[in-house]
């Protein structure tokens, strides 16, 4: 028991967003037309987006988008992620 304690405590492999949000995001019927397992096929341009957050090297990500694109979703996955695996 003290072994399964102790896997808790130790640092979780880093994942990509695109890939978390594509593997542990649900969206609720509330929230999305698309409810279920979010899949990265309905918001193909939002993966350059997530590689340049997930990135150490870049200090800033500045985007220009429509409405209706998925943005919220995406930023609740990155934070997500980053509460989860880091």
């Amino acid at each position: 028991m003290m072994m399964e304690v102790a896997k808790e405590w130790l640092p979780r492999e880093r994942v990509p967003t695109a890939e978390f949000a594509e593997r542990d995001l649900y969206l609720s019927p509330e929230t999305s037309e698309k409810h279920g397992l979010f899949s990265m096929y309905y918001a193909p341009a939002m993966h350059g987006i997530l590689s340049a957050l997930d990135d150490p090297e870049v200090d800033e990500v500045v985007c220009m988008k429509a409405a209706q694109v998925a943005w919220t979703t995406i930023l609740i996955a990155y934070l997500a992620n980053r509460i989860v695996n880091q």
